[in-house]
């Protein structure tokens, strides 16, 4: 099955049978623009294509960091639903530089995971690069090549981002009940516990 829609509003998609059977969803919130296209040499210099994602303003690669975790939050708070108990949601997420300052999506995404009821198991690291030679040879866009090019000439130290953060979240089977224990204690005049 095949379902087109929009992702923020995808209990709304899918259908009802379906909550709480699903045993992995793998997704990656949208970029935008700012890292995303494809680019090619121009008659008027660098031409960059495929960068939008659709004409709709309403997208989330559209919105501002804050607006894109919003809306991201909301897409994992549907996922949580449409998993089973144990089941998983991994997310491919990478960082990104704008204006020189580094955006943490990564983090960002955890903290939606979160708010959105999944429980965070693993936070990997996926390299974006060739081993050539007995090393790392990364693969990073037009995009962040001339950025780091442009600091590096102003005399601003910065590296490639050369890897993707793969994070999994689960949704745990709901909880038995849990024994509690109680102990009494006493304190006599130094602070000392005897239990």
């Amino acid at each position: 099955m095949v379902v087109r829609g929009d992702a923020t509003a995808l209990t709304e998609l899918v259908p009802g049978a379906l909550r709480g059977q699903v045993a992995l969803v793998v997704t990656s919130p949208p970029y935008g623009p700012t890292v995303h296209g494809h680019v090619r040499p121009g008659a008027h210099g660098v031409a960059k294509t495929h960068n939008r994602y659709g004409e709709d303003k309403g997208n989330l690669a559209y919105r501002d960091l804050r607006g894109l975790v919003d809306g991201f939050t909301g897409i994992l708070r549907g996922c949580a639903t449409l998993l089973r108990p144990g089941g998983m949601v991994v997310v491919t997420a990478r960082p990104w530089r704008k204006n020189g300052e580094l955006v943490d999506l990564p983090s960002a995404v955890i903290a939606a995971g979160v708010d959105a009821g999944l429980t965070p198991l693993e936070r990997c690291v996926a390299l974006l690069a060739a081993v050539r030679d007995d090393g790392l040879v990364a693969r990073p866009s037009f995009f962040q090549l001339q950025q780091v090019r442009k600091a590096r000439a102003g005399g601003t130290p910065m590296h490639l981002i050369a890897h993707e953060d793969v994070i999994v979240f689960s949704r745990m089977a709901s909880p038995g009940p849990v024994a509690s224990r109680h102990v009494s204690e006493d304190r006599d005049a130094g602070g000392q516990v005897a239990a």
